[in-house]
This record gives structure tokens, C-alpha cells and sequence, in this order.
């Protein structure tokens, strides 16, 4: 059974299809199965606007051959449940470690951010790409990995976007793809307005020819 979901970009000048499948065999993607956060939301709806027609595959395992043209991220061969093993993606130079999301906007979010623009310019993209990665991906990231520094009681904490997101997980009727599937459409609401705050300041910043 496939389950499918329109993702609408804010503006509405465009529409990017996320299709997810319980047959690995024609999936362009596969991800870990079950439990999700937002890490894997995020990466997945950064994949879905970049590429486009994006059929995932949320799965317990990995086959033994997959084509050369199959993205996979955030789970290991013969790994049977994302909890098995942390994976480790790294650190940026101001030590603030990946997550799967920052590494996906690493790959894919320059390529992401040319269709932003109507005239391709390096130095405006690389400038937005650095505001997306410090105010949303770092943030996501430090979340996942435990780090942020909350000067809060213990008792009483912020509430973040990565615990909204885990409040997707199904725990009624709906099938866990269906409730990945509603979480990356809610996870787009918060990556188009920081979008437009980062291409904002991008355009203000050649403008006034700070680079």
C-alpha cells in the first residue's frame, strides 16, 4: 500500500510531491522505519524540494544491492532500528555536531537554493545557505544530539520543534508512514518562513555590498 502527499511551497508558485512506499524496490530514497524525529523530517523535506518526485522507502533494513542512484540516509546496513546505533555524522568547525539534517542541507541545500533565486549568484546562495544552516539546521541539530543549554528548571523546559515533532508519532489509528508524511508537511511551514527571513537577508546584504 502506498500512502501520498501533496507539499505545497507558501508562496504557491510550486508544488513538490513526496511519495512514500512499502516497496523498496521503487524507491529513490529509503530512510529508517518507525519512530521519527525531526532530523529525518527535515532531511526528507529538504530531499523532496530539491529533487523533486521523491518516492521514500521507510524501512527496518537495507538490502544487500541497491542501485547507484538510491539515496540513503540515516540508517546502517543491517541496521533493524534507528535506536541500534547512533550514527556519527561529524562536527562543523564551531564544534556544533550533524545531524542527519545538517548533513543533508550540506549536500543539497546550495543545489536547493539556486532554484530560489531568479539569476544564479554564488556569493548571494552561499550567504542565505549559511543563515539557513546557523538559524535552523545548527538548532535542529543541537536539539538531536542532546546539546542545547536550556537556563530553565528542569521541571519546566521550552517547548522546541523537534519535541513538537515527535508528537507526530502515530499512536492512534494512523499508520507511522501516514504520520511521517503530516510532519514533514508541518516541518515545511517552518522551513519556508526561515527561508524567506535567509533570502531576505542575503539580497540585503549584496545590496549593500557587504561581500
Amino acid at each position: 500500500m502506498n500512502t501520498k502527499i501533496n507539499i505545497t511551497h507558501c508562496d504557491a508558485y510550486y508544488t513538490t510531491e513526496l511519495k512514500v512506499t512499502q516497496d523498496i524496490e521503487e524507491a529513490t530514497a529509503i530512510t529508517h522505519a518507525e519512530k521519527f524525529y525531526i532530523s529525518d523530517v527535515m532531511a526528507t523535506l529538504i530531499l523532496a524540494k530539491t529533487l523533486g518526485n521523491l518516492t521514500l522507502c521507510r524501512a527496518w533494513q537495507l538490502p544487500e544491492c541497491l542501485p547507484s542512484n538510491v539515496i540513503v540516509y540515516d540508517i546502517q546496513p543491517g541496521q533493524h532500528h534507528h535506536s541500534a546505533s547512533k550514527i556519527d555524522y561529524g562536527f562543523r568547525k564551531n564544534n556544533i555536531p550533524y545531524s542527519i539534517c545538517g548533513i543533508i542541507w550540506k549536500k543539497f541545500g546550495h543545489q536547493f537554493l539556486e532554484t530560489e533565486f531568479e539569476q544564479k549568484n554564488e556569493a548571494i546562495v552561499s550567504t542565505a545557505w549559511e543563515i539557513m544552516d546557523s538559524k535552523l539546521m545548527q538548532k535542529i541539530d543541537l536539539d538531536v544530539n542532546n546539546q542545547l543549554n536550556h537556563k530553565y528548571s528542569t521541571d519546566v523546559q521550552p517547548l522546541t520543534a523537534a519535541q513538537i515533532i515527535r508528537y507526530f508519532n502515530a499512536k492512534d489509528s494512523r499508520d507511522s508512514d501516514e504520520a511521517f508524511l503530516e510532519a514533514v508537511h508541518f516541518s515545511e511551514y517552518i522551513f519556508d518562513n526561515v527561508l524567506k527571513c535567509a533570502i531576505s537577508q542575503a539580497w540585503n546584504a549584496f545590496e549593500n555590498n557587504r561581500f
